[in-house]
């Protein structure tokens, strides 16, 4: 699902793409369970998603451990599983939002 959130300001929208981007990491987190490296990659892909629609750093950080039910509660994560997505997103987290600004000043130059 494709969003940009400076480019669509409209509540529903939001909200329903936050839905489809928890929902699309739940369920790969699910059949990553016990698998790190996959974790990893799980954590990845939604930053990149994230930081594409231009969601906010805090919201973000809400949307995977914060908030109740996060990402990590729906995909019943617990113990070494909890902790890599946890230490995957402190490692992962500088460089895609650094990444993310990166590719929308370039776009504005354009």
């Amino acid at each position: 699902m494709k969003y940009d959130s400076k480019a669509q300001h409209n509540e529903l929208k939001h909200s329903e793409f936050k839905e489809w981007l928890a929902n699309e990491t739940v369920s790969a987190l699910i059949v990553s369970k016990g698998k790190p490296e996959e974790i990893k990659a799980c954590v990845f892909l939604f930053l990149n998603r994230a930081y594409e629609a231009h969601l906010d750093a805090d919201e973000i950080v809400e949307l995977l451990g914060i908030q109740k039910p996060s990402i990590i509660d729906m995909a019943g994560l617990q113990g070494e599983d909890e902790e890599t997505v946890l230490s995957s997103y402190e490692l992962l987290d500088p460089v895609i939002s650094k990444i993310g600004y990166i590719r929308n000043s370039q776009q504005v130059k354009h």
